[in-house]
């Protein structure tokens, strides 16, 4: 319809933090404001790099991203999140050849033995109260033996824009706390 009334626009839909970084760019070449998206996009890559050199070098946790409990949604390999979660020191769980957004039973969450779940915020207080209690009770998983069941606000991360370097930062405190002591995990 926007082309049949030749009203320019522009579509974005970036899958990895590089095409997001891109995407800030043209968007500010775009919107007249190329020399701010340059910058802007500059020090995302600073942040990204400076969480990058913290973590290189130090074990990387196995991280189960809980987008949905029932039934249990998380991010794979080809999603950015999947991907902030590497750089930020953590390896994904779900297993390569997956789709970017899958679906998991809890066998198999239990056969890859997660150190930390991280739910997103975006499924409610009430219902990540709930899914944290529910998972209690898997008293064998690392995740739950250790108390690294946490929360991330996903308005840093289920956005692809400038806020996801706070999104990253999150993520990397909870992954490596000690790493990153300036603010405690909740």
């Amino acid at each position: 319809e926007m082309e049949r009334l030749q009203i320019p626009f522009y579509v974005s839909d970036p899958s990895t933090v590089k095409k997001i970084l891109q995407e800030i760019r043209i968007i500010g070449r775009l919107t007249g404001r190329g020399k701010a998206g340059e910058q802007l996009s500059a020090r995302m890559e600073k942040k990204i790099e400076a969480v990058e050199s913290t973590v290189r070098g130090h074990q990387r946790p196995a991280v189960l991203y809980v987008l949905w409990g029932d039934p249990l949604m998380t991010v794979g390999p080809g999603s950015y999140i999947e991907e902030l979660i590497r750089i930020s020191g953590g390896k994904g769980i779900v297993p390569e050849g997956r789709p970017s957004y899958s679906q998991l039973n809890m066998e198999e969450v239990l056969a890859e033995n997660p150190e930390v779940v991280i739910f997103a915020s975006e499924m409610g207080d009430d219902t990540v109260a709930a899914e944290r209690q529910r998972w209690l009770r898997w008293t064998t998983l690392r995740a739950v033996k250790e108390h690294r069941l946490y929360t991330v606000d996903s308005n840093l991360l289920h956005r692809p824009g400038p806020r996801l370097v706070e999104g990253l930062a999150a993520l990397a405190k909870l992954i490596h706390p000690g790493l990153f002591p300036d603010q405690s995990a909740k």
